[in-house]
């Protein structure tokens, strides 16, 4: 079975070999843009049933017909598929608001440069690895994470200062937690989370620990801050 971690590997080899792509801050970038919509779909997800469970009306984030789900599976050529991306997803991503996070969606997408793929068969097999990305589970999204910090990691190998960000191996993180135990009780604070590396890897550690409920409601909703 192809792990996440080989088909992100293979999505940048795909990005790496396009022509109108050129070094990794390109690379970042497009699969920035790329994992950032196919999340969406998952946070929709989760907004949509406890919206159900607690008896109120669903607002989603974006129209139903730009959730990534039904615009990747629409019956489409590649180029049809390129053009809607191009000229019809990201201008009204840009635009939403009425919402904070419609406004906050907006404002990670005016930041999004206009460079795609030139090829847009390759590029429609690049959406299909992201779409077999599952992130449902907290393990696969950790890998995405780790991924990313070494794609930016490899920016500075290519005098980009890996984007300005310091990464701290995760082993170390580890060592970090176990040397303090923390503890469900608390409040665990990381002012500079930049990917959130320490707050994952405290969440696995505390979750480790068997919390009760209760326990367990704290931590999702209270216990980690970043």
């Amino acid at each position: 079975m192809t792990t996440i971690a080989s088909k992100l590997k293979t999505i940048e080899n795909k990005l790496r070999k396009d022509d109108n792509l050129s070094g990794q801050i390109d690379y970042n970038e497009q699969v920035a843009w790329l994992l950032f919509l196919k999340s969406l779909d998952l946070l929709e997800e989760k907004r949509q049933k406890k919206a159900k469970f607690s008896d109120k009306k669903y607002e989603p984030i974006l129209d139903e017909r730009y959730h990534w789900s039904n615009w990747l599976h629409k019956d489409m050529t590649a180029e049809e598929r390129l053009a809607f991306i191009k000229n019809d997803l990201l201008p009204y991503v840009r635009k939403i608001d009425t919402t904070p996070e419609r406004e906050l969606v907006a404002s990670v997408f005016q930041e999004i440069p206009t460079k795609f793929m030139k090829s847009p068969y390759a590029f429609a097999e690049v959406l299909a690895l992201v779409d077999e990305l599952d992130f449902h589970g907290l393990e696969d999204s950790q890998i995405v994470t780790q991924f990313y910090e070494e794609s930016l990691q490899k920016m500075g190998s290519q005098g980009r200062q890996a984007g300005g960000e310091f990464y701290t191996p995760r082993p170390i993180i580890r060592l970090i937690l176990k040397i303090i135990d923390p503890k469900i009780s608390e409040t665990i604070l990381d002012p500079f989370m930049g990917s959130g590396g320490f707050l994952v890897e405290a969440f696995q550690y505390l979750k480790a620990k068997n919390p009760s409920a209760r326990e367990y409601e704290k931590l999702q909703s209270g216990a980690i801050m970043g």
